[in-house]
């Protein structure tokens, strides 16, 4: 699928109904219908959970004036493996979710040189609500928000399932977070909502952020329950605070279990008895974590 320019909505709607692609090269597609509302997929699950798998699929140098792919209706479920998004620049994130409640499995997943211009909208993909991810063996290198969340922005925040596993956020670059950003719902009291986090295996290496938060920002309340094991948060930068992690509130509770972290001002490879890592990031008023 390659050379198409439409003006309308969508190319194409998944309407109601559970879909499968596979073998898909998808190229110089470009949506150019009303600015914050024109797509290259929309799939509405209408009333009930209904799945899109994508399989083997590579979308390249294309553009839309609203989120590239855009989910919603009652729930979804969205599984992507072995598959690219590479050089695509949309008004809002490349991947957004609409839907009360999402399932999200990325594997083996590239996102890389992907742009949202929509200083609005955060995130290059961007859950919201009820969420379930887990992203494992992925890559997502070079992307730009001109909002939050370089990479992946989770917002509006419910309940939560997030596992992040062997996967490398590199150079990514967004106003507060440069890899990762994560929100609470408002007005949501702790005790209302569930929570299960394990970052395990994950490098966030040279990410940017123009304020805060170089690798991570975290504003959602539950992060400190995460399971955290083997991640390096390395050479990070943020303008204002937290090179490498920044939260700005909660501060009696730590970000990341303190037994799980341990913060090196020099990196020896051969000290293989830790665990987690943050590294040589960098920023104006403060050191690699605040928390």
């Amino acid at each position: 699928m390659t050379n198409i320019k439409t003006n309308y909505k969508y190319l194409l709607l998944l309407n109601d109904k559970n879909s499968i692609i596979n073998d898909l090269f998808v190229e110089h597609i470009s949506c150019v219908g009303d600015i914050g509302d024109s797509s290259f997929i929309i799939l509405d699950s209408g009333e009930s959970m209904k799945k899109i798998t994508m399989n083997n699929i590579i979308i390249s140098n294309s553009e839309s004036n609203g989120p590239f792919i855009e989910l919603k209706g009652k729930g979804t479920e969205l599984f992507i493996q072995n598959s690219v998004i590479n050089n695509t620049v949309s008004y809002g994130p490349t991947i957004v979710n609409q839907s009360e409640m999402v399932n999200i499995f990325l594997s083996n997943f590239t996102f890389e040189n992907n742009i949202n211009k929509n200083k609005l909208d955060c995130g290059g993909l961007q859950f919201t609500n009820n969420i379930n991810i887990t992203i494992n063996n992925s890559l997502f290198y070079n992307n730009i928000s001109k909002n939050n969340g370089g990479a992946i922005c989770l917002d509006n925040i419910v309940d939560a399932t997030l596992i992040l596993d062997s996967n490398k956020f590199t150079k990514n670059h967004a106003v507060n977070g440069g890899a990762l950003y994560l929100e609470n719902k408002n007005n949501i009291s702790q005790g209302d909502t569930k929570t299960t986090i394990l970052f395990n295996n994950n490098i966030f290496n040279e990410n940017d952020a123009l304020n805060f938060g170089g690798a991570i920002y975290s504003n959602y309340d539950k992060l400190y329950l995460a399971n955290v094991s083997n991640n390096n948060i390395t050479h990070n930068n943020a303008g204002v605070m937290g090179g490498g992690i920044y939260s700005p509130k909660h501060t009696e509770m730590t970000l990341f279990s303190l037994r799980e972290l341990k913060i090196m001002l020099e990196y020896d490879e051969e000290d293989d008895a830790l665990d987690s890592r943050i590294l040589g990031n960098i920023c104006t008023f403060s050191y690699g974590i605040k928390k």
